[in-house]
Parts: C-alpha cells; sequence; structure tokens
C-alpha cells in the first residue's frame, strides 16, 4: 500500500513555471510571494481579468492571515468570495495608479489602438493637426482638380 503513496511537499517543489500556482499555497511566505510575482509577471498579456481577481483576492486573504486579523464574520471562503475580494484589491489598485505609470507601461501606440480617428483628432483643431505637415503632404492626398475646385469656391466667396 505504501508503495502507491504520493507526498507532494508544496515547499520543495522546484522552481520551475508549472509549479507557481501551487506554491502560491506554501507556508513559506517568501516562497509564496516569489509564486504570486512570477505568475502577475509572467502573464502580463494573458493573464484575463478574472484571474487577476482570483490572485489578488488569494494575496489578500494570506495577508490577512498572517496579520492573525482573519476573521470572515462566519462567511464561507468561496471562489465567487475571493474573487469580489481580489476585484476591489484590483481596482484600489488602479486607482491609484498614476497617467505616467500607465503611459510607462503601454506604449501610445497600443492606447490610440482602442479609438478611432475620429475621437482621437475631434480633440484638437484642425491647424493644430496640420501643423505637424508639410504643406506637399497636405496636399499630395488631393487630387489636383478637387484643389483647384476649392479654390474657386473660394474665390467666388471672395467676391461675394
Amino acid at each position: 500500500m505504501l508503495d502507491r503513496l504520493f507526498l507532494l511537499v508544496i515547499n520543495e517543489l522546484s522552481d520551475a513555471p508549472h509549479n507557481d500556482f501551487v506554491k502560491c499555497f506554501s507556508s513559506r511566505k517568501r516562497q509564496r510571494w516569489h509564486a504570486f510575482k512570477r505568475i502577475i509577471e509572467s502573464g502580463r498579456q494573458r493573464i484575463s481579468i478574472a484571474f487577476l481577481y482570483f490572485i489578488s483576492g488569494i494575496i489578500k486573504l494570506m495577508n490577512r492571515r498572517e496579520k492573525e486579523s482573519f476573521i470572515m464574520e462566519q462567511q464561507e471562503i468561496t471562489p465567487d468570495v475571493v474573487m469580489e475580494i481580489g476585484k476591489e484589491l484590483y481596482e484600489a489598485m488602479l486607482d491609484g495608479l498614476s497617467l505616467d505609470d500607465f503611459m510607462e507601461r503601454f506604449s501610445a501606440e497600443e492606447v490610440l489602438s482602442r479609438y478611432e480617428p475620429e475621437e482621437v483628432l475631434s480633440r484638437y483643431k484642425p491647424e493644430v493637426v496640420l501643423s505637424r505637415y508639410k504643406p506637399e503632404e497636405v496636399l499630395s492626398r488631393y487630387k489636383p482638380e478637387d484643389i483647384e475646385a476649392y479654390l474657386q469656391k473660394l474665390k467666388n466667396q471672395k467676391e461675394n
């Protein structure tokens, strides 16, 4: 019977990335926080918001337990409770995020790719946008007959 008994010692697992989630429950605080950090850092682009909530909730629960103030007023700790706690912690972290920190994390191209050009350009006066280009760059976008028609329209308006 003992030949088939396997014992998993979380504290003795290797630092391989596939062990990180299990090591989040290590009794050694340093190993646990290292595992949390690696999970969050390794998957910043891949982690779903739900998983971030879950990890954040576990972090907060573990922190409460270590401070010996882990009283949940007879509330059962379910995955939904952990998710809600994590969501609160995640939103608190976002509230503390400065615009500079945000822009350091995401490039202007990443941010602007979320918007239609009209949403961005409507915030600027045409002269501000056009001042960024040489006249020949602007004019190269139009057909000569369109330019002539526009100039004729301006001339007619000026005469009236």
